[in-house]
């Protein structure tokens, strides 16, 4: 190392790593995990959705229909009333 030089991190000698480049593994990672959890977070919402909307086209059957899948008029009203979250 040159004399008058500040030293950043060193995992051997010669191996520099200059803070730009950690900077960017932060900004990086950073990134990655806000991509990740926006997505999850959109994929749940997405889950949440198509239960409710099952939820909603099961109270929409005929008696018959109930029949058909083997399920009462009470039963199709007790899941069509579930919060979405449930």
């Amino acid at each position: 190392m040159k004399k008058g030089t500040i030293d950043t991190f060193w995992f051997a000698p010669g191996d520099e790593l200059h803070w730009s480049t950690a900077l960017r593994k932060l900004r990086n990672d950073y990134v990655r995990r806000l991509v990740v959890s926006t997505v999850s977070a959109w994929q749940l919402a997405e889950k949440l959705a198509a239960r409710q909307r099952s939820r909603g086209c099961l109270a929409e059957l005929t008696d018959e229909q109930l029949k058909d899948i083997g399920v009462t008029r009470s039963e199709a009203r007790r899941e069509a009333g579930r919060p979405f979250w449930d």
